[in-house]
C-alpha cells in the first residue's frame, strides 16, 4: 500500500468558485501488484439467495455501487445481498477501511431482492441518490439522497409500476436540460411490459416512461439487455446509448437531440452474448471505444444459444463507426464474462481491462471456476493477459465490479461481487515511480456531478481522454470522476475541460494528486486555470 508521507490543501478561487487541490507523495512497493484487503478494510458483503437459485435469472445478480454519498471527499460503497441478507452500505472512514452503516442512512432494506445499484445526483441537490434494480418483483427503486439520509421514492418518481426483473441502470443529461434521465436493462422477452420501461425522462419530481416515443421501440421485438451505458461516440458532444445485450442483440443508439434515438446500424456488433460493458480510449486517439464481455468457451462447442468466440473490442473512428479489434488486441479469451471496467490500473497512460466471470452451470464445469482477467495494455493496440502475476485472478462467481480509488494514493482498485458469494476488495499497489491524477467535477444547476463532461489531459505531446458518465457497467457503478495515469512524470501540461453545457476551461501543469476537485466553471480562476480550451 502506499502510504501518505505528507498532504498539503490548497484552495485557489474567487468568490463565487473554488478550485480544490490536495497534493501528496507516497512510497510503494517496487513491483506492481494487487492484495486482497477485503477483511482488513472491514468491506465484507455476500449475496446470497435464502433458498437456493430457483431459475437461470438468480444466477445473475450481485451488484454494487461506488460513490460518495456524504460529500467527505472519499467513495463509500452500496452492496445489494441478495433476499437472505439486508442491503449493506461501507462508509469510507479515509483511513483505508470502511464502516457498516445501512441503518443510520435509511437503507436497512430486508426481505428483497434487489440486484444492481447506481448513484447519481438526479433531484439535484448535491448529493448522490439511488437507484437499485432487482428482480422477483423487486423491480426499479429510487432512493433519493439528502444529506447522507435515503428515502424511497419510487412511487412519487413514477416507477411504481416498473416491477419488472431489472439488472443495471445508467444515467445521462440526454436532452441538454441539466437534468439527467435513466436508462435501465431488463434481460426479458417473454413478458411484454419488458418492452417499455428501458428510457426514463427526468422531469425534475418524477420520470416518465420514454422508450418508445424516443425510438426504442426495436426492443419492441427482442430485449436481452444487460448493462446500458450513455457516451458520447460520434463527437457530438451528446451522449449516445449503448446496450450490450445478450444472443446476439448487442445494439447501440446515436443521438439526435431532443431526446431522440436512432439505431446504428447493428451489424457491427458481432459479439453472441453481450453481457457486461465499458468504454474508454484505450488507443488514446481523442474517441471513446466499447468493451463488451461475453463468452468464450475453450471447447468451442456452442450450446443452447450460448456463443464461444470471446470478449468484443470495439475501435471507435470518432464519428460512430465501429471495427471489432478483439482478436488483434488479444482480449478475447474471457471465459464467461461479466462486469468490466477500462481503466489505467498501472498508472502508464493507457486504458487496461478487467473483468470477472463465472456462471455455475453444471454442464459447464469450466465456468464454475473461471479466473477473472486483466488485460494490461501495452502501448500499441494489443494487451497482455496478467490477473494471476497481479494477483486479481479471483475464481468465484463474479458479476459487478467498480473500480475507484478507495483509499486515496492515487491509483484505482477493485471492489468485486459474486453471486452466491462473498465481495472482494483488492487494493492497487501501482508502480513505486509513476503518478496518478484523480479529478471529480462540480457544477450549480441539476447536474451537480456534471455528468457527460469531457477531460483531456496533455502531457509530453499525448492526449488522455476521459468523460464523467453514470454508470458504467453490469448492475454496478463508479464514481462520477476522471483518472489519468502520469508515469513517471508529478504533472501533466494542461488539462481541458468542457463541460456538459459547451463551455471550456483550461488547467495549467496539473499536478499528480488523488482527488483535484474543480467547481463552478463560470469563472476563470487565478493561479491555474488560465484560459479557456480550444
Amino acid at each position: 500500500m502506499k502510504h501518505h508521507t505528507c498532504s498539503s490543501v490548497i484552495s485557489l478561487g474567487l468568490s463565487a468558485g473554488l478550485l480544490s487541490l490536495s497534493a501528496i507523495s507516497w512510497a510503494g512497493p517496487p513491483v506492481w501488484q494487487f492484495t486482497d484487503v477485503t477483511a482488513t478494510a472491514g468491506a465484507t458483503a455476500e449475496f446470497r439467495f435464502e433458498f437456493g437459485y430457483s431459475s437461470t435469472r438468480d444466477m445473475m445478480p450481485a451488484g454494487v455501487a461506488a460513490g460518495d454519498i456524504d460529500n467527505d471527499g472519499d467513495i463509500d460503497l452500496i452492496v445489494p445481498q441478495g433476499d437472505f441478507l439486508p442491503v449493506k452500505v461501507l462508509r469510507n472512514l479515509g483511513n483505508g477501511s470502511f464502516d457498516s452503516v445501512a441503518a443510520e442512512v435509511g437503507l436497512a432494506l430486508i426481505g428483497r431482492i434487489p440486484a444492481g445499484a447506481m448513484l447519481a445526483d438526479l433531484d439535484g441537490n448535491g448529493y448522490l441518490d439511488l437507484v437499485l434494480t432487482g428482480s422477483h418483483g423487486f423491480g426499479t427503486r429510487l432512493y433519493l439522497n439528502t444529506a447522507g439520509l435515503f428515502t424511497e421514492a419510487t412511487a412519487a418518481w413514477g416507477l411504481s409500476a416498473s416491477t419488472l426483473d431489472a439488472y443495471s441502470a445508467a444515467a445521462a443529461d440526454i436532452d441538454g436540460d441539466g437534468r439527467l434521465e435513466l436508462a435501465v436493462s431488463h434481460w426479458d422477452n417473454t413478458n411484454p411490459k419488458s418492452r417499455t420501461g428501458h428510457l426514463w425522462h427526468n422531469q425534475s419530481d418524477g420520470f416518465s416512461d420514454i422508450t418508445i416515443s424516443a425510438g426504442l421501440g426495436v426492443l419492441q421485438d427482442s430485449d436481452y439487455s444487460f448493462t446500458p451505458i450513455f457516451a458520447d461516440m460520434d463527437g457530438d458532444h451528446r451522449p449516445d446509448l449503448l446496450l450490450a445485450s445478450d444472443f446476439t442483440t448487442t445494439r447501440a443508439f446515436r443521438n439526435l437531440g431532443n431526446a431522440q434515438f436512432e439505431a446504428w446500424d447493428a451489424s457491427q456488433f458481432d459479439d453472441e452474448n453481450g453481457m457486461g460493458a465499458d468504454v474508454g480510449d484505450y488507443d488514446n486517439d481523442g474517441d471513446l471505444d466499447w468493451f463488451v464481455s461475453s463468452i468464450y468457451d475453450p471447447d468451442g462447442i456452442p450450446t443452447a444459444g450460448q456463443g464461444v468466440t470471446g470478449n468484443r473490442l470495439y475501435r471507435n473512428d470518432g464519428a460512430g463507426v465501429f471495427t471489432d479489434v478483439s482478436e488483434a488486441a488479444g482480449v478475447r479469451e474471457g471465459f464467461w464474462g461479466w462486469g468490466s471496467c477500462m481503466v489505467d490500473f498501472d498508472l502508464d497512460g493507457w486504458l487496461d481491462i478487467y473483468h470477472v466471470n463465472g456462471m455455475p452451470f453444471l454442464n459447464h464445469p469450466v465456468f464454475g471456476a473461471d479466473p477473472a482477467r486483466m488485460f494490461v495494455n501495452q502501448g500499441d493496440g494489443t494487451f497482455t493477459e496478467e490477473s494471476v502475476n497481479l494477483g486479481v485472478a479471483d475464481t468465484e462467481q463474479g458479476r459487478g465490479i467498480a473500480c475507484f480509488d478507495y483509499d486515496r494514493d492515487g491509483d484505482l482498485d477493485i471492489y468485486v461481487t459474486n453471486n452466491e458469494g462473498e465481495t472482494r476488495l483488492f487494493r492497487n499497489d501501482a508502480p513505486v515511480d509513476r503518478h496518478g491524477l484523480n479529478v471529480a467535477l462540480r457544477q450549480s444547476g441539476p447536474n451537480t456531478r456534471a455528468v457527460g463532461a469531457e477531460l483531456r489531459l496533455w502531457r509530453n505531446g499525448n492526449v488522455q481522454l476521459q468523460v464523467m458518465l453514470a454508470g458504467r457497467g453490469f448492475q454496478a457503478s463508479a464514481p462520477t470522476e476522471a483518472h489519468f495515469g502520469l508515469g513517471t512524470d508529478s504533472f501533466a501540461d494542461a488539462l481541458d475541460i468542457r463541460w456538459p453545457d459547451g463551455r471550456t476551461t483550461r488547467l495549467a501543469y496539473p499536478q499528480a494528486q488523488p482527488l483535484l476537485t474543480i467547481s463552478d466553471p463560470d469563472r476563470i480562476f487565478a493561479g491555474g486555470i488560465d484560459t479557456p480550451a480550444d
